[in-house]
């Protein structure tokens, strides 16, 4: 999101890297979307398919009222996960919710 609130835009873009890679890049007293290509295995094989409490309320209204708006732009997002401490997007804890 703009430092004025009112667009929201792309801040880092990595093709290639780690979750841990990943989860370096979200602030930890802010608000962010991302969106990460997560893969994981159901037993089938593996398949691809994250606002602390920390931030400002402000932050928190913006980003949840706009979220609906961005998601339908996100075309063959599969998983949405929201998540207000970063124990809530671990690996293990992604693996689960998208297992």
């Amino acid at each position: 999101m703009s430092d004025d609130f009112t667009s929201i835009g792309v801040c880092n873009k990595v093709e290639k890297g780690t979750y841990d890679d990943f989860l370096a890049l979200l602030p930890k007293d802010g608000c962010r979307y991302a969106v990460y290509d997560f893969e994981y295995n159901t037993g089938d094989g593996p398949r691809n398919k994250l606002s602390p409490d920390s931030a400002k309320i402000k932050q928190k209204m913006l980003y949840a009222s706009s979220k609906d708006g961005l998601r339908k732009k996100l075309d063959g997002v599969y998983t949405e996960i929201q998540c207000t401490d970063p124990s809530e997007v671990s690996y293990e804890a992604v693996n689960r919710m998208t297992s």
